[in-house]
């Protein structure tokens, strides 16, 4: 085995191996054979809670950092007001209640915890939607979202590209964008997706919020701040795996799980790979659309530095069905053959 060889990736649009019902179009229907997050969250779930809030009262924190994250994005977002849609203000009883309780450090973390589990255990989609070309683009983090997001802004908005692509700009005015809901207009409209090797993707999440040196740690208020800026990559994974599917955040939920509100729906999705670029232009190319290279790493990195045996066997646990369900049903036998190949290329573990 060649150990400077890039990993291969299957380019078919999905593995043989998993029954999917798909067309020469590449549509799919997702099948139900896979698990809901409420079937997940069911599952020994006494137990993964267990885990869960042990984990939390060993690592975590009851005082809210304070970092205002909507009062952050609106800074960043103020020489993009005119692309913003309008947000209404609220100005009720239960809001000035909210306010008050947003004051105390303690008091804040505990209503922010609350409102983020509340609002993880609901049933939502999240797509970006260009009507005049009738087209969805259901977000996928760390799968060139940030480009395929700037691609679709830029057909609503012409004049945004004149501001050039600031990645956290674009993300900021994506998330103001994404619906959570559909639209009885947006049934009929085209909806697709980008997937990623899931062993890659979550190096590239652990590259981008940990190793990254930034003025806030993404994590920092998580679940009551389980993550540590410095946590070591087998650190973060061993953390990872004792949260549960519906508490994972947009960048570690498993890809699958951002398409069951479509399927739920009975919505027929497009699912295309990172891994096959030219599928992916072809496919854009056919809807008028052509995608920048946006927020790519400044350094080359071969994301399997990252892993040793255990670890790779944690991700392969955590995001089988990705694996399967996508075809990189492959990736980790090839990932387990590179790490036994090449033990002293493990240097990020």
């Amino acid at each position: 085995m060649d150990c400077n060889a890039g990993p291969q990736v299957n380019d078919a649009i999905y593995g043989s191996s998993f029954a999917l019902n798909t067309t020469k179009s590449n549509k799919v229907s997702v099948p139900a054979e896979y698990l809901s997050w409420k079937d997940f969250w069911n599952m020994n779930s006494f137990t993964r809670f267990a885990r869960l809030l042990y984990c939390i009262l060993r690592r975590g924190k009851f005082r809210h950092s304070g970092y205002d994250f909507p009062n952050i994005r609106k800074q960043v977002l103020g020489d993009l007001v005119q692309f913003c849609p309008p947000q209404p203000e609220k100005k009720s009883k239960r809001h000035l209640f909210k306010k008050w309780l947003l004051i105390n450090p303690y008091s804040r973390q505990i209503f922010v915890q609350g409102s983020f589990i509340k609002n993880a255990l609901k049933s939502k989609g999240g797509h970006l939607m260009v009507p005049g070309l009738k087209l969805g683009y259901i977000r996928n983090p760390r799968a060139a979202s940030t480009s395929l997001s700037y691609t679709l802004l830029i057909s609503l908005f012409p004049e945004l590209k004149k501001y050039g692509p600031d990645p956290e700009k674009i993300n900021f005015l994506t998330d103001l964008h994404v619906s959570q809901d559909l639209k009885p207009t947006e049934k009929q409209a085209i909806f697709f997706t980008v997937t990623r090797n899931p062993f890659s993707r979550i190096v590239s999440v652990y590259r981008e919020f940990f190793e990254k040196q930034q003025d806030h740690f993404l994590y920092e208020d998580y679940l009551f701040g389980i993550f540590r800026k410095d946590d070591s990559f087998k650190e973060f994974v061993s953390i990872l795996q004792v949260i549960p599917d519906p508490l994972k955040d947009q960048h570690l939920m498993p890809q699958h799980a951002f398409l069951n509100f479509y399927r739920e729906k009975n919505i027929d999705m497009t699912v295309l790979k990172l891994e096959a670029p030219a599928a992916l232009s072809d496919f854009l190319a056919g809807h008028g659309l052509t995608m920048e290279a946006i927020n790519k790493s400044e350094m080359a990195y071969d994301y399997r530095e990252y892993y040793d045996f255990e670890t790779a066997q944690i991700v392969c646990d955590l995001y089988a069905t990705d694996l399967l369900l996508f075809g990189y049903e492959r990736a980790f036998q090839e990932l387990m053959d590179w790490i036994h190949c090449c033990p002293d290329k493990k240097v990020k573990v």
